[in-house]
């Protein structure tokens, strides 16, 4: 018996059986993959999301933003979509919101959009002219040295530049050394450049970009500004004294945890529909695996019933099909899995615009063990399916099975 199951090497027969049976076991592939990449994309996108939104208010580094009412809708889809704008306040509020009771730190953003044509990337970037004196929010990120050192012809530069220290990139018609490539953060600061506010005066004092630049001062005009509250206050009252001391100006007072909130609740939105796109593609797959692994294997009493005759027992049957159907599996989950990854890896930034969410990509370790349970999934779905069907053919004898034509 030994012997004869060592004439028959279980794997040369399933790398046969399943190159033969092409269109049962490329049923199987196709369902595997389309299925496999369906859930790993899904899975993907709902784990960057839930990263990203987690670590949204802490990236953004500040309590409470002040924005022109004009300009509130262009502030939120620089800072979670990476959509670059110009944007400016009709006046500097600074001094009077550094006053108030509640207030502890005030540092104001000047946001420029660069010119498509000129940048580095697809379509224009964002440029953020911060202040190096007051500022709280790129000294988070970075060492206070690279922030107070950085020059007029240097940049600091988000993750989704694709540059690295030392490199040259051009904004403006002007070369800027990159100082700092920042960690990822899943906001649109991964595709945002922070240059000083010498590096934006020397840019709107340009005459070739005047007429975008018109009437700014770029020392003493914001975009917007970045509060942190003092220890004592809670967020709630540092609004309301805020409102209070701005209740005449064209502006709108918001806590981050506000809008991150907003973004949550798109992110529930997204996530009851992407647990019901799962589940359906789930059961479907469920559904098709099982019919066709059943229906392949009743299909073949015949040749189960010769393997009988030549003395194979039915463990070997059982490992023979199911290495089958596991080596067709395996391929289809990589294939679709990989597939489903790669999506993420290629249209990240595309992906993170258009959702609108703070989006982060999650680890290798946590993509493979994503993909080996899909896959553990699969192959006890298969295993099942065999053992099923082949207590259905154990019905018949084998005179029965070896004879049927």
């Amino acid at each position: 018996m030994k012997q004869l199951r060592k004439k028959f090497n279980i794997w040369r027969l399933a790398v046969n059986n399943v190159s033969r049976l092409k269109l049962c076991y490329g049923i199987i592939f196709a369902v595997a993959l389309i299925s496999s990449f369906g859930v790993m994309a899904g899975l993907i996108i709902y784990e960057s999301m839930s990263s990203g939104i987690n670590t949204a208010k802490d990236r953004i580094g500040a309590d409470i933003i002040v924005v022109s009412d004009r300009y509130k809708e262009d502030l939120t889809n620089s800072l979670f979509k990476g959509k670059p704008s110009t944007i400016a306040m009709e006046e500097n509020l600074s001094d009077i919101l550094i006053g108030l009771k509640s207030v502890n730190n005030v540092t104001g953003q000047l946001y420029m959009a660069t010119l498509g044509e000129e940048s580095c990337c697809d379509g224009s970037l964002q440029l953020i002219a911060f202040d190096e004196k007051s500022d709280f929010i790129v000294n988070s990120w970075v060492q206070v040295s690279a922030v107070k050192e950085l020059k007029a012809d240097e940049i600091i530069v988000g993750s989704g530049v694709n540059k690295d220290v030392g490199d040259k990139v051009k904004y403006f018609n002007r070369y800027f050394t990159i100082a700092k490539v920042l960690d990822n953060t899943g906001l649109g600061y991964d595709t945002t450049g922070f240059i000083t506010r010498a590096a934006a005066a020397d840019i709107m004092d340009d005459p070739a970009y005047e007429k975008y630049f018109r009437n700014y001062d770029p020392y003493n005009m914001n975009s917007a500004l970045f509060i942190r509250v003092k220890e004592g206050y809670t967020i709630d009252q540092a609004v309301a004294e805020i409102k209070g001391a701005v209740r005449d100006k064209s502006v709108t007072v918001y806590p981050t945890d506000g809008m991150v909130r907003d973004k949550v609740s798109d992110f529930k939105a997204f996530t009851y529909f992407g647990v019901g796109f799962l589940m359906i593609i789930i059961i479907l797959t469920i559904i098709a695996s099982y019919s066709v692994t059943v229906n392949t294997t009743l299909l073949r009493k015949r040749e189960i019933g010769s393997m009988r005759l030549l003395g194979l027992g039915n463990s070997f049957i059982v490992k023979l099909i199911a290495l089958e159907n596991i080596i067709t599996c395996s391929l289809g989950v990589l294939v679709g899995g990989f597939g489903g990854i790669s999506i993420d890896v290629v249209f990240y930034y595309r992906i993170r615009t258009a959702l609108g969410v703070a989006y982060r990509q999650i680890g290798l370790g946590r993509l493979c063990l994503y993909l080996l349970a899909v896959s553990a999934v699969y192959i006890i779905l298969l295993f099942a399916a065999v053992l099923l069907a082949l207590r259905q053919i154990n019905k018949y004898t084998i005179p029965e099975m070896a004879g049927e034509n």
